[in-house]
């Protein structure tokens, strides 16, 4: 990328939309112009739309082209991999691979395209040089159901070697291990089920694979050896990266966390932490680290510092909606990313007037810690939040505000941090009104120094309405609770929730999913006696919110089938229960 001492700049954002059903060939189409700050010097960052439903994005250094997975939704372009060229956003002949294509993983020699089919429950494998597809294969299933690809690796120096992580279709946990396949075939040794890396990301060396735990609270990073004989676990490492949905990249010997994490997998080590989460996307031939933030409405890059941790700027893309995803670098002063409303962006940084500058815009606030809050999509003015501080004993609130008229929040003045302590921003319905959550709770910030900024934050308000089982139902098990999704936030990962006056308990985040289906209940749940349960949503940068409603029930039994099918209600209570009344 681009790179030079900061220095004030004129920053262009030039929108360029290419829409992918155009038969009569792609056109590229200036739009719109947004002129962000004003100085000597300026660079373009070009942001060329196109418009089409995507499951990844995968970029090939020997071909220079990105590779797309479409969904069945995509139309004439639906199920296949589609290539981009980079960085003119031109479309080449889609590939047909089969049904419903998601996870990608390339050769490092550019020979093979990996992709996880999660319609047939296998994996499919393109021959770039070709452009065909050829090998496809299955992964398995169990009790549990049919095994689909939820992170793949292909192994450096030999194109006919991916590591898959799999899952499940049926069981929380969904972990199913991770495994060698070589031309379609497993190696003898995988790693276990059940809790292991959901992520994987490969390392400097082809003999080890590096591996995260984002779907229970064990959160463990684990280093995993490759040899013929598979894969096995060397180590797990527990307190380095923690949250539920958080994705890990590798770049220059450390790993970044979409948390603002950055570890050391050789030492085992905590790095440092960048104020911000999301998406991220490392380049240290840069010496900048990148992060896409969703605030529910808008989408803005953030670009960082690599060694200091210092936020550079960061600019919002014109017209990007939904929750962006598969971040990465495209070749030479070139990113690229997904949105879950039916976008690919590619970024690219022009130089203008033969001079280099980098983006140095926008700041969330200058001081203080911030964020914004929206309700159903839409800016939510005049919202009540309490900076909420634990002193290493107890919890209390150290500061209050409200929303201006754009639904940004502000805390100013606020102390440091001391060992031990942390803050986090607290939105309580009190007034129990309709159509808001019960209660939001952002990330925890365990440092900060004063006079510093952060973005602790952005997060919807919008309630989680509860659907089945009714106000006081009696039900037996097996049941399906139900509840209607919040359109707004398809970023959403549920968990149903039940508790007493003495216990708490709540499965593992599910996705954004409408139901679970219970077959066994917590310990100290019996038969006979009224509970409640209710739903939480947690969001990709560690919020969690809590549905408006909590609904009584009464069990007639507490479990049928097999234990290991069970939801996992084994996690504690949320930091969010202590500023809420229930």
């Amino acid at each position: 990328m681009l790179r030079s001492a900061i220095k004030p700049l004129v920053i262009l954002v030039v929108l360029l939309v290419t829409p992918y059903f155009n038969s009569q060939g792609l056109t590229e189409q200036p739009i719109t112009i947004q002129t962000l700050t004003t100085s000597a010097g300026a660079v373009v960052i070009q942001a060329t739309r196109i418009d089409l439903p995507t499951n990844d994005l995968i970029y090939d250094p020997v071909s220079g082209k990105i590779y797309a997975s479409t969904p069945s939704t995509a139309g004439s372009y639906g199920n296949r991999i589609v290539p981009i060229t980079v960085p003119t956003a031109t479309l080449g002949t889609p590939i047909f691979v089969g049904s419903e294509p998601n996870r990608l993983a390339v050769s490092d020699n550019g020979q093979y395209l990996y992709v996880g089919l999660d319609g047939a429950a296998a994996v499919r494998r393109v021959n770039l040089f070709t452009q065909t597809a050829d090998l496809q294969f299955s992964l398995g299933s169990d009790y549990c159901g049919s095994f689909l690809a939820e992170d793949m690796v292909a192994l450096k120096g030999n194109p006919n070697a991916v590591a898959i992580s799999r899952r499940n279709t049926g069981c929380s946990p969904r972990h199913e291990g991770v495994a060698i396949y070589d031309n379609g075939v497993p190696r003898p040794n995988s790693t276990p089920d059940h809790t292991g890396s959901n992520v994987i990301e490969p390392s400097d060396s082809p003999s080890i694979l590096y591996g995260y735990n984002n779907e229970t609270t064990e959160f463990g990073f684990r280093v995993m050896s490759v040899d013929n004989s598979g894969v096995k676990v060397i180590s797990t490492t527990t307190g380095l990266l923690s949250g539920f949905g958080v994705d890990i990249r590798f770049d220059n010997g450390l790993v970044y966390a979409t948390s603002g994490r950055v570890i050391n997998p050789s030492t085992l080590t905590l790095v440092g932490t960048y104020a911000a989460s999301g998406p991220v996307c490392p380049d240290s031939s840069s010496g900048r680290v990148y992060f896409l933030s969703s605030s529910y409405g808008s989408i803005r890059l953030k670009i960082f510092d690599q060694s200091t941790f210092v936020l550079l700027g960061e600019v919002t893309i014109p017209t990007a909606s939904g929750s962006p995803g598969s971040f990465i670098k495209a070749g030479e002063n070139v990113l690229a990313f997904r949105t879950t409303a039916g976008q690919v962006f590619l970024l690219q940084f022009v130089e203008l007037n033969h001079q280099v500058y980098l983006p140095l815009v926008l700041k969330p606030c200058s001081t203080g810690i911030c964020g914004r809050v929206t309700l159903n999509g839409a800016p939510a003015a005049n919202v009540y939040l309490q900076l909420r501080f634990f002193d290493g004993s107890r919890w209390s609130t150290r500061s209050t505000t409200y929303t201006d008229q754009n639904g940004n929040y502000a805390f100013t003045n606020v102390p440091s941090l001391g060992p031990g302590q942390r803050y986090y921003v607290l939105y309580s319905n009190s007034a129990g009104l309709s159509g808001r959550l019960r209660a939001w709770g952002t990330r925890e910030l365990t440092s900060y120094t004063a006079g510093t900024a952060v973005e602790i934050g952005n997060f919807d308000i919008a309630d989680i309405p509860l659907v089945a089982p009714s106000d006081g139902a009696t039900v037996s098990l097996p049941y399906t609770f139900r509840w209607t999704r919040r359109t707004a936030t398809p970023s959403d990962s549920y968990a149903l929730a039940l508790y007493d006056s003495s216990n708490y308990a709540h499965t593992s985040p599910l996705g954004y999913v409408d139901s679970i289906f219970v077959n066994n209940l917590p310990p100290f749940v019996t038969p006979g006696t009224q509970y409640r349960w209710e739903v939480l949503a947690f969001s990709p940068d560690g919020g969690v919110g809590i549905s408006l409603q909590a609904r009584r029930v009464t069990f007639t039994n507490t479990g049928v089938g097999s234990a290991s099918e069970a939801p996992d209600f084994s996690l504690s209570p949320l930091h969010l229960l202590e500023g809420v009344e229930r």
